[in-house]
């Protein structure tokens, strides 16, 4: 399997040695060291977006309890709804995230 960071630090390189192997055209396109850096760049994205989400679910669970402390109702609603939607969307993104890596590990290999 090709090391993504090898190719990221030495792109040129990468094709330069994929000119050489006898691949037809569709495949040289498919391993690109471009098509690969892009996948790469969905899939850190993907994980990015899925963490901050993540992130912002701890955080507001947090705040919902300094709410209801200070018998803040509306503010502790409020958060408990966005905790709910972030409960909902967060497996989409693991998905995306997790679709993405797959999809890169399949084209190093």
């Amino acid at each position: 399997m090709h090391d993504i960071r090898w190719i990221r630090e030495n792109a040129a390189g990468f094709d330069k040695a994929l000119n050489r192997r006898p691949l037809d055209d569709e495949s040289k396109k498919l391993f690109s060291s471009a098509n690969l850096l892009a996948i790469d760049e969905r899939r850190r994205a993907a994980i990015t977006k899925s963490e901050v989400a993540q992130a912002r679910r701890n955080a507001a669970s947090k705040e919902i309890g300094q709410a209801k402390a200070k018998k803040d109702e509306d503010t502790a609603q409020r958060l408990m709804a966005e905790v709910n939607e972030l409960k909902v969307t967060l497996p989409q993104l693991e998905k995306d995230a997790k679709d993405a890596e797959e999809r890169q590990d399949q084209n190093l290999i």
